[in-house]
């Protein structure tokens, strides 16, 4: 007399089997240093850091790879730090940057 077969599925197994595609970038190539720079904010973090940060900015510019990192208490804060990174990068390079590309997350757009 034995017992009936025991079907579980475990989530976590389950999802360490998926094998994930490698992103394909779809940006065009760029020739300067301030053709392109990609943008996004993290956030709200929980708990928040020790100095009360919740968010953090990102910005990479795309031709020379450098990632800028500022991190922000609050979420208002974003326009006047994105403005302090950009004239920061306009005065190591010329011309002045031509395209910003965000995720279209939300947080860029006027409400």
């Amino acid at each position: 007399m034995g017992l009936p077969p025991l079907h579980l599925t475990c989530q976590v197994y389950e999802l360490n089997k998926v094998t994930l595609l490698p992103f394909k970038s779809e940006f065009e190539h760029v020739s300067q240093p301030l053709d392109c720079a990609h943008i996004d904010l993290v956030g709200p973090i929980f708990p928040p850091s020790v100095s009360r940060y919740q968010y953090f900015l990102t910005i990479v510019n795309q031709f020379t790879s450098l990632k800028t990192v500022r991190l922000l208490k609050l979420k208002s804060e974003l326009f006047d730090q994105f403005v302090i990174v950009k004239n920061s990068m306009e005065n190591l390079h010329e011309p002045k940057l031509k395209m910003l590309v965000s995720d279209r997350g939300g947080e860029f757009l006027n409400q």
